[in-house]
């Protein structure tokens, strides 16, 4: 109902007028007690309006101190910790509201001041700095000295957080205690009232009308200092000051430090002074008439200041401080009444002002965002970046450029580029400008893109470049280029390895190709000469001509194996020589050369002896390969030999790791100044004993094998004591579990009846090799030959006739080998035909390929006659297994 009769400003100063009247009318309707608690609780309240009047008046200061303080921490030379753009920011800031501006690191070290610091200063142990790291928000401490300036200060400390939401530091603002004193005094006290500022502690920090005796000093203990300590905002009570008089006080907090660390305001009315009246109304009821006059006019006048005066004033001062600027201000007045609405009218146009500059902020800061955005893209990118202008002067470039080129961002900008770095072609001619593609871009608008020409660097020196050029539009008008370049110089070696790469890959390829053919060609003659060779040593010969035969086999073997070794040598210098090393035995394959050396041995009547080895070794070397190293030097202890000589094998494991093993002979040994020779193909250091065969080529061969498989080969040749021949090999971890080879079992030879009835296709395009096959068969009289001189007639013979073997050669006149077993494998009718491929090229990776593709079977030319009738007789007598009669299989395949 109060409220209500409040609402209009004509009943409000209705109420002026009539207000003086209340104590008058009390006077007869209570008593004495009645208008002591009644004049009691005029004052408390009396108290508390004036503490509020006083508290906004201080939360001026405050206001504006959090408002500078967030505005300090804005800055980028404050964000940065730059200290001497810091200090210079807050000295020009200081102003005599404060003793002192200062900002200090998360860790509360002090690195800018307005007043310089005496040595290290720190803010890190003072409660309200970690009330604002801990909160992330503004934090006002409690009386204390200074310690940069030393005067009495309370503390005012805002946290400096980035966009991430991480602390940088704090902004510090130390309050100068007197202006609290000049806000006080300027807030209108009845005599005897007594106004005091007190910090969050009750410590005294401000007053009047005589603050000098009392600043510093915590109010005594009582009612005021437990509401003070218990956080209350505000609130009445009764208490003694320090002084000891007894007042009546009013407590309001200051709005602005309510959450940051209260600071109270105290108005204290003298308790004497509030119930004087009361006794003055008891002592006096003769005065009334008189009195009531004078309590009018004070009510009149109190009431209209309260009312009215005072919420203009408000007003006022609120629009005084947007004038100047500070779009903060508020003028509170959020009432029913006129004076309601204007003050809201008032807050919302300030809100609005507030809002829009609030906006233009963030676009303001995201201006500036992108722009150190850019520029960190510039920075960070790895390729050359730099801006032209129209005369071709640059306008900007990244670090990656600069580094490039040899020169500084600044010693590049506003230059002329082309002059700079782009003057020369890689012929070293002079590059025109009216000839360069980059300022190409200013005139015709396009894209240009250069990779063959060079960038100069300041030193002189040039590199390979590829660039692209782009026009820069502004408003639909060229405003210059981009250019963006890329140092190719590591590209174009890697390019040029990859061509040097592919040539010697390509002449790896033509000289395999050229080892497959001088295979084929040298070994489909001899294999010519050995067959008919060996198919006259198994016809009844004289002995005169059995003896012809022996050296026709004898030189024919010899050439095969001259053929074989270079060969090998050919492939062992191509890299096409496949070696497999793994870990061996080596005692075990010492044996098994050996076992296969004994037989040569006996003839010679040579002792072959193997020292007893001190336990068992294992060496990383290929068995097969091994072995024929092994073969080949007892073969030559042997051959080289003295009559009922001997040969000695030993084990070494030397202080690297490695085994050593030794072939030692009793034959004349070896001239120090020939030992080199020994490793060069085709010198025979016994090529004067012309009973001893050899082709000049094992050792050298050996010694490639050895070196192939990461082993050495030596030679210890003390003159006229023999030789001695060693390899070494690294030492390997004995294998866990050891899988032998176990050789698959052959089948059973037939019958001499299995061959007959049967028909085999000999596909070759040289005559004396099918004359070979057909005196090879003449042994077996029940076999019909069907030859074919070309791989397409052999197909339709195959498909027509049906035979029970196919004689596969691989080079054919019209289409390859491997392509007829493809076709062979392909077609229904000849699937299951059984297939053995003959080629003078007995690589084993053409072998593996030809068996992966369906051959049963693979033989090497020159034939070994007695191997290939082995072969055809297991190959026949398992197609004499099959169920299709010969006569089905004569017409056609089974359906």
């Amino acid at each position: 109902m109060r409220r209500l009769l409040l609402t209009s400003l004509r009943t409000r100063l209705v109420l002026l007028v009539l207000l003086p009247v209340v104590p008058i009318l009390g006077l007869s309707l209570y008593s004495f007690t009645q208008q002591r608690a009644q004049a009691s609780a005029f004052a408390r309240a009396d108290a508390l309006r004036l503490a509020r009047q006083a508290a906004a008046e201080q939360d001026q200061l405050f206001a504006g101190t959090l408002e500078l303080l967030a505005a300090l921490a804005r800055h980028p030379p404050v964000r940065a910790r730059e200290s001497a753009g810091c200090v210079a920011l807050v000295t020009n800031l200081l102003s005599p509201f404060f003793v002192n501006l200062a900002v200090a690191t998360p860790q509360g070290e002090v690195f800018c001041s307005a007043v310089p610091t005496r040595g290290r200063a720190s803010v890190a142990n003072e409660a309200e700095f970690k009330r604002a790291m801990g909160a992330r928000g503004f934090a006002l401490g409690q009386y204390r000295r200074d310690p940069i300036t030393g005067r009495p200060v309370i503390h005012a400390v805002y946290p400096i957080i980035n966009g991430g939401g991480r602390v940088l530091g704090v902004a510090v603002a130390a309050l100068d205690l007197a202006w609290l004193n000049q806000l006080a005094a300027k807030v209108e006290l009845p005599p005897g009232t007594a106004l005091t500022v007190l910090d969050a502690g009750g410590v005294i920090l401000a007053g009047a009308p005589d603050p000098a005796a009392r600043i510093g000093h915590r109010i005594p203990e009582g009612a005021l200092l437990d509401a003070i300590l218990t956080g209350r905002p505000e609130g009445m009570a009764e208490a003694t000051d320090v002084e000891g008089v007894s007042r009546l006080i009013g407590l309001a907090v200051v709005g602005s430090a309510a959450k940051a660390g209260p600071v109270y305001v105290a108005v204290g009315i003298p308790t004497a002074l509030a119930l004087a009246e009361a006794r003055r109304i008891l002592t006096g009821e003769l005065l009334v008439l008189a009195l009531f006059a004078a309590l009018a006019a004070f009510g009149a006048w109190g009431t209209g200041n309260a009312l009215i005066l005072r919420p203009a004033r408000t007003l006022a001062a609120a629009a005084e401080r947007l004038r100047t600027g500070d779009l903060t201000a508020r003028s509170g007045l959020a009432g029913a009444g006129e004076l309601g609405e204007l003050g809201r009218a008032f807050d919302g146009m300030a809100a609005a002002l507030d809002r829009h500059l609030a906006e233009r902020t963030r676009a303001e800061e995201a201006l500036a965002r992108s722009s150190r955005e850019f520029g960190l893209i510039l920075r960070a990118a790895g390729d050359g970046i730099f801006g032209l202008d129209l005369q071709g002067h640059a306008t900007f470039v990244n670090p990656a450029a600069a580094a490039m080129l040899g020169w500084t961002t600044e010693e590049l900008i506003g230059q002329p580029i082309h002059g700079m770095i782009h003057h020369t072609r890689t012929d070293g001619t002079t590059f025109e400008r009216e000839d360069c593609p980059i300022y190409a871009a200013f005139t015709d608008g396009a894209v240009h893109h250069g990779d063959a020409e060079v960038f100069w660097r300041k030193d002189g020196t040039s590199f390979p470049v590829e660039y692209t050029s782009t026009p820069m539009r502004e408003a639909s008008k060229i405003a210059g280029a981009v250019v963006v370049f890329q140092d190719i110089t590591e590209r174009r070696r890697a390019e040029m390895a990859r061509l040097a790469q592919e040539a010697a890959e390509q002449a790896n390829r033509a000289k395999s190709e050229f080892l497959s053919r001088m295979s084929h060609e040298l070994r489909t003659p001899l294999n010519a000469v050995l067959g008919f060779a060996q198919l006259l040593e198994m016809d009844s010969l004289s002995a005169e001509q059995h003896e012809s035969v022996q050296h026709i086999l004898k030189a024919g073997r010899h050439l095969l194996d001259l053929i074989t070794e270079v060969l090998d040598i050919a492939r062992i210098e191509a890299g096409r020589l496949a070696v497999s090393p793994e870990p061996l035995d080596a005692r075990e394959v010492v044996e098994e050369s050996l076992a296969l050396i004994a037989p040569l041995a006996a003839g010679e009547g040579i002792r072959v002896e193997e020292l007893p080895a001190g336990r068992d070794w294992h060496i990383v070397a290929d068995r097969q390969r091994l072995k024929q190293v092994l073969l080949n030097l007892l073969s030559n202890a042997v051959k080289y030999n003295r009559r009922d000589g001997a040969v000695e094998v030993g084990f070494e494991e030397t202080a690297e790791g490695r085994l050593r093993i030794s072939v030692r002979d009793t034959g004349p040994g070896i001239a120090p100044e020939r030992a080199a020779q020994l490793f060069t193909p085709f010198e025979r250091l016994g090529a004067d004993q012309k009973e001893i065969e050899g082709t000049g080529l094992g050792l050298a061969l050996s010694k490639r094998l050895v070196e192939a498989m990461g082993g050495t080969l030596g030679l210890k040749a003390p003159e006229g004591e023999g030789s001695i021949f060693w390899v070494e090999f690294p030492l390997a971890e004995r294998p866990d579990a050891p899988s032998p080879s176990v050789p698959a079992a052959l089948p059973t030879r037939p019958s001499d009846r299995t061959a007959d009835g049967r028909t085999i296709l000999y596909i070759d395009d040289n005559l004396s090799n099918v004359g070979v096959i057909r005196g090879l068969l003449a042994h077996r009289p029940g076999i019909t030959l069907l030859p074919a001189m070309q791989g397409r007639l052999g197909l339709d013979l195959a498909r027509e006739h049906q035979p029970h073997l196919i004689l596969l050669d691989l080079h054919l006149a019209d289409i390859s080998g491997e392509e007829v077993l493809r076709r062979l494998q392909e077609h229904p009718d000849t699937r299951r035909i059984p297939v053995v491929v003959i080629s003078a090229d007995p690589t084993g990776s053409q072998a593996e390929r030809v068996r992966a593709a369906g051959a049963q079977g693979y033989l090497a030319k020159p034939l070994d006659m007695q191997q290939l009738l082995k072969i055809l007789d297991e190959v026949l007598a398992a197609a004499a297994t099959e169920s299709v009669s010969p006569e089905r299989r004569v017409h056609g395949a089974p359906r």
